[in-house]
């Protein structure tokens, strides 16, 4: 009782100010460097649980990132964890466990929400924003994984009989619960960005092909050959659209983002199309802007779009 007194208002207190300080490291209110030793003890630790480390913070990468508090978080909670793991004593974990999910749940949400701007009234959000949301499914992943470690280490642990076990894993799994939380808040900022990519969508390609006529001749669809009347400019239009999302969202997040884009547009072009009347040759265009389009999201995503054709 007296160790408990003591130590985990201790816990408490460091876990909160150390996040603090990685939260203005991360914000840039502090100029100083981290410590090279720290530095490289995380990435190694991370390593350890498979966790993917995002080293660079560039507009020019591949693909978008997440910022660093990400790493400075788990890396401070793994720490904690296994620490806790070796006191033996159930009630102490059970509590450290408790204040990781309050922790999770209130200050490190709160940090991340706070950081992300998104709505209708903007062109896209900023790439700051998305890489704030690339954080999102970044510690839901990351917060399941430190749940199945520390459910290993507990485990192997032969001082817990069976009922000590069963208590920490019921506390373990309500930490692991927050990474639902996030989740959530992930779909719900997808789902803004996916309501500015449709609206930009329509006005720039599916409102044209709504006016389109299919009642050409062969003389027209040879033509059409040259001088293309509607799908090469709705790509062009819609590159300009999704570049900027996938040099900013990280790669499970984009992925998400196209799979919602390409039923959005199939279900658009489903919609238009059978209101349309159709020549033979009309019907060949079709069909042929058809393919164009499906070749085009096949190039988006590693996910099968064929079967939305």
């Amino acid at each position: 009782q007296t160790v408990l007194s003591l130590y985990i208002p201790l816990q408490r207190d460091y876990l909160n100010l150390a996040f603090s300080r990685a939260a203005s490291l991360d914000s840039g209110k502090k100029k100083e460097n981290k410590d090279a030793d720290k530095s490289g003890a995380l990435k190694k630790t991370l390593s350890a649980i498979k966790m993917n480390t995002q080293e660079e913070d560039d507009m020019g990468s591949a693909q978008g990132q997440g910022t660093s508090l990400i790493e400075d978080v788990f890396y401070m909670l793994r720490i904690s964890c296994h620490r806790v793991v070796q006191c033996n004593n159930s009630s102490i974990i059970s509590a450290v466990l408790n204040i990781i999910a309050d922790l999770l749940r209130d200050s490190f949400l709160t940090e991340i929400q706070k950081n992300i701007k998104v709505s209708k009234e903007q062109a896209r959000p900023s790439h700051r924003s998305m890489q704030w949301i690339n954080n999102l499914q970044q510690s839901s992943a990351y917060i399941t994984k430190l749940y199945e470690e520390m459910s290993n280490l507990v485990q192997r642990n032969r001082a817990f009989d069976e009922q000590e076990i069963t208590k920490i894993m019921a506390v373990a799994f309500e930490m692991k619960a927050t990474a639902d939380t996030f989740s959530h808040h992930l779909q719900s900022y997808l789902h803004k960005i996916l309501a500015i990519v449709e609206a930009q969508m329509r006005a720039r390609g599916l409102a044209e092909f709504e006016q389109l006529d299919y009642r050409i001749n062969e003389g027209q669809f040879i033509n059409n050959e040259i001088n293309d009347p509607w799908v090469l400019t709705a790509l062009q239009a819609w590159d300009q659209i999704l570049d900027p999302y996938r040099s900013g969202l990280n790669e499970m997040n984009f992925e998400e983002l196209i799979k919602e884009v390409v039923s959005y547009v199939t279900h658009q072009m489903e919609t238009i199309t059978f209101q349309k009347a159709f020549t033979q040759y009309g019907g060949l265009q079709v069909d042929k802007d058809l393919r164009a389009l499906r070749n085009y999201f096949t190039e988006k995503t590693e996910k099968p779009v064929r079967d939305k054709f």
